[in-house]
């Protein structure tokens, strides 16, 4: 199987289809795609059913960061745990502002006015995480998905823990990632 894989690899190489260093490294991109498949399992069976596309998309995207380009800039610690918890706090905070009790049948009946607060609450994350220095763009997603929804503890617990569990994977296997690209 591995001669099978370092053929097509050699092929494709001299065809520009698949990267030249697929060949030479080819351990590592198979060892580095498991590893982003099992870390996203269980982030995953955490977070039960991540009901929101956000969500999912943007903690896949921290995944695929991490085991895809580890030595980014928005795949270092700083950036993976800072800039998902900035996008956390600030969707709690625009959460609680559309779907407060007192003020939630405004943005019930003018849909555009949540359209308006969510832009304004990516602006800000960009400016946060600019002034912080934790840039890390999959986290805009996680902000989008946890404003969208109604507070609950249980999201803002879980998606810690998510982060946390993407963190401990990438500084378990840190002597072993290689940049894929």
């Amino acid at each position: 199987m591995v001669r099978i894989i370092q053929y097509f690899a050699t092929l494709c190489g001299r065809n520009k289809i698949l990267d030249n260093r697929f060949s030479k490294f080819f351990k590592y991109y198979l060892i580095q795609a498991s590893l982003a498949a099992v870390s996203m399992l269980l982030v995953l069976l955490l977070v039960d059913s991540l009901a929101d596309a956000a969500l999912a998309a943007g903690l896949g995207s921290s995944v695929a960061i991490i085991f895809i380009h580890p030595s980014s800039p928005t795949g270092r610690y700083r950036s993976l745990i800072g800039g998902n918890s900035i996008g956390i706090l600030l969707g709690a905070l625009f959460s609680g502002l559309i779907f407060s009790s007192s003020i939630n049948v405004y943005f019930a009946s003018n849909p555009w006015l949540s359209d308006i607060c969510l832009a304004i609450s990516v602006g800000l994350m960009i400016l946060i995480m600019a002034i912080t220095n934790t840039e890390h763009p999959p986290a805009v997603g996680i902000l989008l998905g946890v404003a969208l929804q109604p507070w609950k503890w249980e999201v803002f617990i879980a998606l810690f823990i998510a982060i946390l569990i993407l963190s401990a994977f990438r500084w378990t296997f840190r002597n072993y990632l290689r940049d894929l690209i």
